[in-house]
């Protein structure tokens, strides 16, 4: 599985280049926080609370609101906006890659456990493919680096702290 990621971003040279205009970008960013806002504010509307006082629901549900609104004005004003400059994107492939690695950390987290061997795991993965490389010596030196990572982590959250993540 590590030679093929590394073969895929080997493959990639740099030549295909995704080129975005700012004002596109702004205006999906904002509909993303739009929507996540909804969400919060539907989650805002399960606390029971009584109609004259303010429960547990009214905060988040007037911060999710005031979020909707600006993010609106936001939109409306980078509609208007004629400054638009161009994103270029050119290492969207290892942008996706990792967006995929931790997409998969975060699954086999909530459903294996084990955060301690995942997290040496995620991070051997990304050093890995940032280095570019699949030779056996670098690929060993890559897995120290990891578990010397983690074992602090280890010894801070799961010893000192006393936290079972």
């Amino acid at each position: 599985m590590i030679t093929l990621l590394c073969s895929f971003v080997n493959n990639y040279k740099g030549e295909e280049r995704i080129i975005l205009k700012s004002k596109i970008v702004d205006i999906l960013i904002l509909i993303f926080i739009i929507v996540l806002a909804i969400i919060y504010a539907n989650s805002a509307l399960d606390f029971k609370q009584s109609p004259n006082t303010i429960g547990a629901g009214y905060f988040p549900l007037l911060l999710s609101v005031l979020l909707v609104i600006f993010c609106l004005v936001s939109i409306f004003k980078a509609v208007k906006s004629t400054n638009n400059i161009k994103i270029n994107l050119s290492n969207i492939k290892l942008i996706g890659l990792t967006t995929i690695i931790v997409g998969l950390f975060i699954y086999s987290w909530s459903t294996i456990g084990l955060f301690y061997v995942n997290v040496a795991i995620f991070i051997f993965l990304l050093i890995t493919i940032y280095k570019r490389t699949n030779k056996v010596i670098p690929l060993l030196k890559n897995f120290t680096m990891a578990v010397s990572i983690t074992i602090p982590v280890y010894l801070i959250f799961g010893l000192i702290l006393n936290l079972s993540l």
